[in-house]
């Protein structure tokens, strides 16, 4: 076992945990366990294999009980051209449309939480 100096603040923790899940949902990454997960000295979390990502389903993979404000301004302004340009080269018109899907029917998730939890559904 490795000794832990230290442990991470809650906040940041809790604020990368639902960053992931919302990325996962956007990607459609069924897949995320501890495996998929690198940890840095400094608990940051990077997110590896994406391997079953990135395909037509509809679905979100995780329920969302909060959101990260920052990360959803950059989802909401996702759009087609934007993302053939970025990830077009590795990523088919379709997966791209199914993404832009899933990011839609997050908005509505979330526009359901903050309209039954208020503020306290995003974390900082």
């Amino acid at each position: 076992w490795k000794e832990v100096e230290h442990l991470p603040k809650p906040e940041k923790w809790n604020r990368q945990a639902v960053r992931m899940k919302m990325f996962d949902n956007l990607i459609h990454n069924p897949d995320r366990n501890a495996g998929n997960l690198i940890v840095d000295d400094d608990w940051n979390l990077y997110l590896i294999d994406h391997s079953r990502a990135f395909i037509t389903e509809r679905k979100l993979p995780f329920t969302m009980v909060r959101v990260d404000a920052e990360l959803w301004d950059k989802m909401l302004a996702l759009d087609e051209p934007g993302l053939v340009a970025a990830v077009g080269t590795w990523i088919d018109r379709g997966s791209i449309r199914a993404m832009l899907r899933r990011r839609d029917a997050m908005k509505v998730v979330i526009d359901d939480l903050v309209k039954r939890v208020g503020p306290p559904a995003y974390v900082k």
